[in-house]
């Protein structure tokens, strides 16, 4: 397959049979809820760093996962609400980039491990 995209062309087209109205106001109030939504997830990545850094294994890795649903989210969400790709495809590159980042969290948090706090 690889050498199918060294050769090209290459390209990405979406196609929806029922169209879309650009002009609905309802396109904006959406588009501004998913800010909501994408501003909510990064309040929460921030609390979970700035809670101490005696977090454990389990919550280092979840906070790496949030990184990938925070990315998730804010690039395949717009791109599903503006460019009106299809639902399905915008399910899976969401939970691509959270099982990505969940494993790589596994991985990150058995190796990043919180300062031994002394005790007075």
């Amino acid at each position: 397959m690889g050498a199918v995209y060294l050769k090209g062309p290459i390209g990405f087209l979406v196609i929806s049979k029922e169209g879309a109205d650009m002009d609905d106001p309802m396109m904006l109030v959406k588009g501004y809820l998913l800010d909501v939504v994408y501003a909510m997830v990064a309040a929460m990545l921030l609390c979970c760093a700035c809670c101490g850094s005696n977090l454990g294994y389990g919550k280092r890795v979840l906070f790496v996962a949030g990184l990938g649903l925070f990315t998730g989210i804010s690039t395949h969400l717009n791109v599903w609400h503006w460019m009106a790709f299809p639902l399905d495809y915008t399910i899976v590159m969401v939970a691509d980039s959270v099982i990505a980042w969940l494993l790589g969290g596994m991985v990150m948090a058995a190796m990043i491990k919180p300062a031994a706090t002394t005790s007075p």
